[in-house]
């Protein structure tokens, strides 16, 4: 149990030390505009508040999972909420909602070693996280098991899993006007 006082001591650490960002812009634009963006935003506070910089610079190429869709979202969306496969060896997610789904396909896309995954699935499908589904998801998924297998069973839901190695952006962070000091 945490007492009274180390609880309002961490709370105030928090709202000293935790920091949230969320660009919103009023129309579409680019991935480089948006970095640009994000970077001038962080120099601001950082330097303001911190006194250091803040460069968004290419980092290690990853290696993960990417979730699509393989039909249209609205036709994904509605094999996830009206098939279903019963057989003795599934989990029953009826009832559940997509975000379920989209855990556990992680943790058998992390348990299938022979994939080298560096990096957590990313879900680029659109569906809302709180959609109700009716799924029955094969627990020799949840083992491990191949690619073609879980996608052999996405398939039946309009989705599928493809492997993805690139660099991924990092925040390099760096104290100083000189730069040094980089954290």
């Amino acid at each position: 149990m945490i007492s009274r006082k180390d609880d309002s001591l961490y709370l105030e650490w928090q709202n000293r030390n935790l920091y949230g960002y969320e660009l919103r812009y009023p129309e579409a634009i680019s991935e480089a505009e948006a970095k640009y963006f994000m970077q001038q935003d962080l120099n601001r506070f950082f330097n303001t508040y911190l006194g250091l910089t803040a460069k968004i610079e290419e980092g290690p190429a990853l290696r993960y999972p990417v979730l699509k869709l393989s039909v249209p979202r609205e036709e994904a969306e509605q094999r996830l909420s009206e098939l279903n496969l019963v057989k003795d060896d599934y989990s029953d997610f009826s009832g559940r909602e997509y975000w379920v789904l989209a855990l556990s396909l992680t943790g058998s896309l992390q348990n299938a070693g022979h994939l080298n995954l560096s990096s957590a699935m990313v879900d680029s499908t659109g569906i809302d996280p709180r959609l109700p589904i009716n799924v029955h998801y094969p627990k020799a998924l949840k083992r491990g098991s191949t690619l073609e297998d879980i996608n052999e069973f996405l398939a039946n839901y309009g989705l599928k899993v493809d492997t993805v190695e690139r660099p991924v952006p990092v925040l390099v962070i760096r104290g100083g006007e000189d730069g040094s000091n980089q954290s």
